[in-house]
């Protein structure tokens, strides 16, 4: 998904699926945290507005409608009860923390690389390395105001590429 501009218009996506729905329910729930969507409430999720997440969200919504669920998109300059602001900021703490678990998470495989080189040879290293760039895509396409901490999570996963280049 693209940048969004310094202030946003929100898009809110709220949904109810039938109370016998788990299994949807979760499928929905890794869709929406899968675009970056952040949880106001239970069922009522906000994303900055841009076109690509309007789609994104209406192919959701359809989802939804075909399990019998109900599902509506609106688009606010300011949902009610927090400001764009306020948004923002739950926006840029939730990306940071990402960044900030996957640095701590590589720093630990790459601590764990050089403590026992031999168990961690060949495919596996390489396999970690794709888990851990594609980690880091995921959460940089839903990094839209730019958080603190996306430069040094890209470092650490370029330091995991250099060792496992050099190995």
């Amino acid at each position: 998904m693209k940048r969004v501009s310094t202030t946003p218009r929100w898009l809110l996506f709220h949904y109810q699926l039938p109370v016998r729905a788990s299994k949807a329910s979760v499928s929905i729930w890794f869709r929406l945290e899968s675009l970056g969507a952040l949880a106001l409430k239970n069922s009522v999720h906000v994303l900055p507005h841009s076109s690509g997440a309007g789609k994104e969200l209406d192919g959701i919504k359809r989802d939804i409608i075909g399990r019998k669920g109900r599902a509506s998109i609106v688009v606010r300059d300011r949902p009610d009860g927090i400001s764009s602001q306020e948004l923002t900021a739950l926006f840029l703490d939730a990306r940071r923390k990402d960044y900030q678990s996957l640095r701590a998470d590589a720093s630990w495989l790459l601590r764990l690389w050089k403590a026992h080189p031999l168990d961690s040879i060949g495919d596996r290293r390489q396999r970690l390395l794709q888990f851990f760039r594609a980690r880091f895509t995921r959460i940089d396409a839903t990094d839209f105001f730019r958080a603190k901490g996306r430069e040094e999570a890209a470092v650490m996963v370029a330091k995991l590429a250099h060792f496992v280049e050099q190995a």
